[in-house]
């Protein structure tokens, strides 16, 4: 297993990690709240939904503005980026939808995680140096 290069660099991945599994779930909760706020025709519901969305899409900003910060440290390809790139045969995407959010949550839940782009397994943990 590959460490990372610095302190920093955990630092900065589990941050991003995290960030991103918050969009995930601001999401979630937006799409939950419009759904029962046209459902219950619950006017409350509606406008928490359309502040939440506002706040996603302001998070959403900072974290594409932000994604290209991290890179992995053998293959140099952004790990948060949604590049075209070949993904590798041992990576697989989580619930078969998105391998960001396979690699967010090996980071945040597991403390490893595994490269899409050349397969090699990484600590979200350790760094080589201090």
């Amino acid at each position: 297993m590959h460490l990372q290069r610095s302190a920093k660099e955990v630092r900065t991945l589990t941050a991003s990690a995290c960030h991103f599994l918050f969009n995930v779930s601001l999401g979630s909760a937006v799409v939950v709240l419009l759904s029962y706020g046209f459902y219950r025709d619950d006017r409350t519901s509606m406008i928490w939904a359309a502040s939440l969305l506002g706040l996603w899409f302001l998070s959403m900003a900072v974290f594409f503005a932000r994604r290209l910060v991290l890179r992995c440290a053998l293959c140099s390809v952004p790990l948060w980026s949604g590049q075209k790139c070949q993904k590798h045969k041992k990576a697989k995407p989580a619930l078969g939808v998105s391998y960001r959010l396979g690699v967010a949550s090996g980071v945040v839940f597991k403390g490893h995680y595994r490269c899409p782009y050349c397969g090699e397994p990484f600590s979200a943990r350790k760094s080589r140096r201090r």
